[in-house]
């Protein structure tokens, strides 16, 4: 695993974030692996992790070509990850498993 670089490596990254009506994001989507102009690789689960250490409690996705059950397994274990997309999966798909996941950081909060 690599680590996460710069300040301008991270914003290249081409992230994005959704900003709640108070200006803080609720909501993070990452690539897993995000090529800078460089030609370095940052890794999204670097950026989750680095956001979490700071407090940020928001919802965090992350994109990935990897996306079997084990890699699912491993960004649970993770604990910094709310949801795993793979890239292969369907619209359908994507707004079930981020509904689904939304749902239940929504419950664990409560």
């Amino acid at each position: 695993m690599g680590s996460v670089g710069t300040l301008a490596e991270v914003e290249e990254a081409k992230t994005f974030v959704l900003l709640g009506g108070d200006g803080r994001p609720q909501l993070v989507f990452l690539n897993q692996n995000i090529q800078t102009k460089d030609n370095k690789t940052i890794f999204g689960t670097d950026i989750s992790r680095r956001l979490r250490e700071k407090g940020y409690d928001g919802f965090i996705l992350i994109a990935s070509a990897n996306a079997s059950s084990a890699d699912i397994a491993w960004y649970s274990e993770l604990g910094t990850v709310d949801c795993v997309l793979g890239k292969h999966m369907s619209l359908q798909m994507k707004r079930s498993a981020v509904i689904k996941a939304y749902l239940e950081k929504d419950s664990r909060r409560r």
